[in-house]
């Protein structure tokens, strides 16, 4: 097959997003199937060193602009290269000579749009509700997201395919030495023992009532961890901002901005704990990228969070800010509990492999260019 890969959002720091699209593609290439890979890209050297081109996986270049590439860039590239399958993550075009695949990782846009801003939110519902109908099959990441798209888009189930994502190999082969790793936490900021939050500084996050929890965990147990919050600023980021200086955490949280994907496993490895009490992901990947550097994980009850971490992470009701200082403290306040969790979560972790996602990946491909 000759297979057409969009990959826009690499290199714009698109995290969940770009770590998905460039991890299947590594696993597909690594899977040597014989099939020949174009990968749609703004910016080809930037992509190169990542995954580099060879006779089996070409550059395509595409425009910036996101209805260019659309409407113009990815049809014509279709019919140059002769493509018998486009594959897409949320949108694709109106009109090709090939079948499509799209990736829709959740539908949380519908769940709550208080969620995202105008903005994000309408270019979201378009591209999905006008490329949806059209996919012939349909990729997500979670058993949860299937409910959703099947339900809000009134898509039959069985169209609908589920391939979970996984942490990158290197988070558990590449132990950052501790003088490497501490160099780049130092350069941060950052002081043990800490707590760690990863993720864009939204609502969807609820960072706002991590750090209430965490203000009432320092009152009432005066536990001495730094909580540090790695992320880009995001859709009403001032509410967290807020939020740190009504509890008088200023001087005991940390916002580090985006970090580079390559000093992430400082980060993770040298944690005491991980906390992603998230409102609702259509996977939560950071959840594995924590057990896999051995980290113990605190998450939600909710979503599809529950359905990643299974018995290897303390869960907490997110809408609860005593929920969440009570899991705090379960896992801070006792050490053979955190040591279980680290272990239970290196377990986890292995589960789950880009090379299964990128196997049953390729079976949702041959499936749609042989039934076409």
């Amino acid at each position: 097959m000759r297979i057409l890969i969009d990959m826009h959002m690499v290199g714009e720091n698109e995290t969940g997003n770009e770590t998905y699209i460039v991890n299947l593609v590594k696993g597909l290439k690594a899977l040597r199937s014989g099939d020949e890979f174009f990968l749609a890209t703004t910016n080809a050297d930037l992509l190169g060193q990542t995954i580099p081109f060879d006779a089996d996986c070409h550059a395509c270049p595409v425009s910036q602009n996101p209805f260019r590439r659309l409407l113009l860039d990815l049809p014509r590239a279709v019919r140059k290269h002769d493509i018998d399958l486009l594959h897409v993550t949320y949108a694709g075009p109106f009109s090709i000579p090939c079948p499509m695949v799209v990736t829709i990782h959740d539908m949380a846009y519908e769940r709550n749009a208080a969620w995202f801003s105008p903005r994000d939110r309408f270019v979201l519902a378009t591209g999905i509700r006008m490329t949806a109908p059209r996919a012939s099959a349909i990729i997500t990441i979670s058993e949860c997201s299937r409910r959703d798209i099947v339900a809000f888009l009134h898509i039959a189930q069985e169209r609908v395919h589920v391939t979970y994502p996984a942490a990158a190999e290197s988070l558990q082969q590449d132990i950052p030495a501790p003088h490497i790793a501490g160099s780049i936490l130092k350069r941060f900021g950052v002081r043990k023992p800490y707590i760690l939050a990863v993720g864009n500084l939204q609502p969807r996050k609820n960072l706002s009532r991590l750090i209430q929890a965490y203000a009432d965990l320092v009152n009432r147990s005066h536990v001495d961890h730094q909580l540090v919050i790695v992320g880009k600023a995001n859709w009403k980021e001032s509410e967290v901002f807020r939020t740190c200086r009504k509890n008088n955490m200023t001087d005991r949280v940390l916002f580090t901005g985006y970090v580079l994907e390559e000093e992430l496993p400082a980060f993770y490895h040298e944690a005491d704990l991980f906390a992603y009490p998230s409102l609702f992901e259509g996977f939560g990947l950071p959840i594995l990228e924590a057990m896999s550097c051995g980290t113990a994980v605190l998450t939600s009850d909710v979503s599809s969070m529950p359905e990643v971490a299974g018995a290897a992470a303390q869960l907490v009701d997110p809408g609860s800010i005593a929920s969440i200082r009570e899991g705090l403290e379960a896992v801070l306040l006792n050490l053979a509990r955190r040591r279980d969790l680290e272990n239970l979560g290196r377990e986890r972790a292995r589960m789950f492999s880009w090379r299964r996602t990128a196997e049953e990946t390729l079976r949702v491909y041959r499936s749609v260019v042989r039934v076409t």
